[in-house]
């Protein structure tokens, strides 16, 4: 795996979406409007929050208590029941929620709010094409409550994975007047559909909206840096950071951009300061491993790149990385294919990594199987790397003129690419 490959790996991790939950209670809750239709006195709304309190306490006893005397007392009141489905919900028992949900719809239909918890309750059983039903209805009854649509875009873009409609619902929040947490919405919904221009402008505007929160600002650095703009992605970052300087995400991101930029001892310094607040950081070891690795420290490398797999084994990228640099230094080569193999079979569909398999297999001598490795992977990714690479193994079995057509492959997909020249070279 070449270095370029490196810093990717880290830094694909997507953006963060803002939290959709209501005020009150994250789950299912959304009062209505009114608020005397939950109660209809100022003792019993004072109990309504008293019962809201003991849900987020987990005193669900109480809770259910008080919510049941409001519900006896304003039998069709939907915050009685509203109350008693999040009770529910806390308890695990989602089959009573969804009971209690029923009974309310009969008793107080068409109100948005019941529907609208009846989405979030079917989005937390993964049942996603009941819940965009259940916010479609919610807003045809409530179409200018803005902080429901927001949440319904939230659901569009991360668990329906549809950006196009997720964009249409920011801005027609957005149709209203500036708000960031739409623009932050927008922006991710934007780098879904790889729209990154758009996404870089509306994470702009989400900053200059909310100077005082840290993330639209490191959600820009994240898209940043995937794009390989990696000075951008350094600037927002550090805003970030000057909002909160120990947030040790935000310190991790700045690692994985400072490696990106090639910027290696300052990469090693920030990953290390990540694993002094948190030394159970597996990202941070890796970026470490990866930071040595580039500066073709092997040793130090391999030392935290050990220390990852032995806490989980199933780590590819750090299994890829252990084979190609013990074939850089032509040891432990038998280790090597081992581990090149796991990483293959963790991940098979990337083809750097069967490059390195291929890449350690030359570098034991086993020529044929290393042509074997690259024939397979430029069946689905031809590559001028993979092609040169082919070629060295070709002329290692003595087949030059196949090794010089790979040469040659290598050539037409980048023109002058030096392994290739040189390969030709030593078969003139």
């Amino acid at each position: 795996m070449r270095r370029t490959h490196l810093a990717a790996a880290l830094l694909a991790t997507g953006l963060i979406l803002r939290s959709a939950a209501p005020d009150a209670l994250a789950a299912i809750i959304d009062l209505p409007a009114d608020r005397d239709q939950n109660a209809q006195s100022a003792e019993e709304r004072v109990n309504f929050q008293s019962g809201i309190e003991a849900t987020e306490k987990g005193d669900f006893a109480r809770a259910k208590s008080i919510f049941d005397a409001l519900h006896q007392a304003h039998p069709k009141a939907p915050g009685p029941y509203l109350g008693l489905t999040e009770v529910a919900v806390r308890m695990n028992d989602l089959a009573g929620a969804e009971k209690i949900l029923a009974q309310a719809m009969k008793d107080a239909p068409n109100v948005s709010e019941l529907y609208s918890a009846r989405a979030r309750l079917l989005k937390l059983q993964k049942k996603y094409g009941e819940a965009a039903d259940q916010y479609s209805k919610a807003i045809s009854l409530a179409p200018n409550k803005l902080k429901l649509r927001l949440e319904y875009a939230d659901f569009l873009g991360s668990e329906r994975n549809q950006p196009a409609e997720a964009i249409a619902q920011y801005n027609a929040v957005l149709a209203k007047g500036p708000r960031a947490d739409a623009q932050y919405g927008l922006g991710f919904a934007y780098a879904k559909a790889k729209r990154n221009k758009e996404a870089i402008e509306a994470l702009g505007k989400a900053q200059k909206l909310a100077p005082q929160n840290p993330l639209p600002s490191y959600s820009l650095a994240q898209l940043q840096a995937r794009l390989g703009h990696n000075k951008e992605a350094l600037t927002a970052i550090d805003q970030s950071l000057k909002l909160q300087p120990q947030n040790t995400g935000f310190q991790l991101a700045r690692a994985d951009i400072l490696l990106g930029l090639g910027r290696y001892k300052d990469a090693q310094g920030a990953y290390a300061n990540v694993l002094k607040a948190d030394a159970a950081s597996q990202a941070a070891a890796i970026g470490l491993g990866m930071s040595y690795q580039a500066m073709k420290m092997y040793p130090d490398a391999e030392t935290y790149y050990r220390r990852v797999i032995a806490k989980d084994p199933r780590q590819p990228l750090v299994l890829n990385n252990l084979a190609w640099m013990a074939a850089e230094r032509k040891t432990n080569l038998d280790q090597a294919v081992a581990w090149a193999k796991q990483a293959t079979a963790l991940d098979p569909n990337q083809p750097a990594f069967r490059d390195t398999l291929g890449w350690v297999y030359y570098r034991k001598g086993d020529y044929r199987a290393a042509r074997t490795e690259y024939l397979t992977v430029l069946k689905g990714h031809p590559s001028a790397p993979l092609y040169a690479h082919l070629g060295d193994a070709e002329a290692g079995l003595g087949l030059n003129a196949q090794a010089k057509d790979s040469y040659r492959r290598a050539l037409v997909l980048k023109p002058g690419f030096g392994p290739a020249v040189s390969g030709l070279k030593t078969l003139k």
